[in-house]
């Protein structure tokens, strides 16, 4: 876990950064584009935590636990800046009304607590919501009797939710081995299936100059929100190679690299979908990007387990032969 200094301009802001920053991880992009020059994803995690729209000094991801509106300066009138409202305990943090209201009781008061809690809630469904409901019951429970609450409690009380959604969230497999389609086995059937995958690659790639990570970074730092169209793209083209390969015949030599291949690749749409959620629910895409490493690399992995497969069975390819993309792959060319 990194836990250098930033410059966040809250408690809550500080304490995400801190638990969820990961090392940055450049995967050469395996969409036929070329290698990425985007940010790592520490940087990107940085952005997402201190994007701040409306320069109210409350950023956006806070924004949607408060209740007020990311592209508004002042959303209830109080003739100050939100993070000023805040400070002064105008805006408290909001989190769902049945979580609310279930939690009312807590505060010593006969009012149901959302009647002091002015805005709206983060997306219907959303992980920014569940993190909202754990972050504000926390809240409710350590304020209850007008306790003053220290910047040490905020960042426990992030940390806490945080973690509570991090264990929630268990990658699975997409296939089974059972959906393996093991068809024969010796060299000329692995080179049969290495000649089949590559075509089953290049018939649902999508041909984009920049990869899911600078997309994000173009979306974050830049607020260009084709971006987030184009990682929608390449979320899908990810889930059409992954149906493709679990379909392919597999000589018995291949089947385990096979099926993590698909299954990584079937991954590897989960978080770039993550990716394209960071508008509408930012703490989902902040998860996504601290899963993003152990994806790629297992994706990674994968490839170079079946290329070494290929390589050990003497499958012997040549530049511009079919099939060559496939038996090339090492653990230091890239892809």
């Amino acid at each position: 876990m990194n836990t250098k200094k930033s410059t966040l301009s809250t408690p809550i802001a500080l304490a995400l950064g801190a638990l969820l920053i990961v090392a940055a991880y450049y995967l050469p992009h395996l969409l036929a584009a070329p290698r990425a020059q985007a940010g790592t994803t520490d940087d990107l995690l940085k952005a997402i935590s201190t994007k701040d729209s409306d320069g109210d000094g409350l950023p956006d991801w806070e924004e949607a636990l408060y209740g007020t509106d990311p592209n508004k300066f002042d959303t209830f009138g109080y003739g100050m800046s939100d993070s000023q409202a805040v400070a002064k305990g105008l805006i408290v943090p909001k989190a769902a009304t049945p979580i609310v209201n279930a939690t009312a009781a807590t505060n010593g008061s006969s009012t149901p607590a959302d009647a002091f809690v002015p805005g709206g809630t983060p997306a219907s469904g959303s992980l920014t919501e569940q993190f909202a409901r754990n972050f504000f019951a926390q809240y409710l429970a350590a304020h209850q009797g007008g306790k003053t609450l220290s910047t040490a409690d905020m960042t426990t009380f992030v940390t806490t939710a945080v973690e509570q959604l991090q264990a929630s969230q268990v990658q699975q497999d997409a296939f089974t081995y059972g959906e393996v389609k093991v068809a024969g086995s010796g060299q000329a059937t692995m080179r049969a299936y290495a000649v089949a995958a590559e075509a089953a690659f290049a018939a649902n790639t999508v041909q984009l100059p920049k990869s899911e990570l600078a997309y994000l970074n173009d979306a974050v730092t830049n607020n260009d929100t084709s971006a987030l169209d184009n990682i929608t793209k390449i979320s899908q083209a990810y889930t059409k190679i992954a149906n493709a390969f679990i379909k392919l015949p597999v000589p018995t030599e291949l089947a385990t690299a096979h099926l993590a291949l698909a299954n990584a690749l079937a991954q590897m749409d989960v978080v770039t979908s993550e990716f394209a959620a960071v508008n509408r629910d930012p703490i989902l895409t902040s998860l996504g990007l601290a899963n993003y490493t152990g994806d790629a690399t297992a994706m990674r992995t994968a490839f170079v387990n079946i290329a070494s497969a290929l390589q050990h069975a003497s499958v012997v390819l040549k530049p511009g032969d079919a099939g060559y993309s496939m038996e090339s792959i090492t653990p230091t060319n890239g892809y």
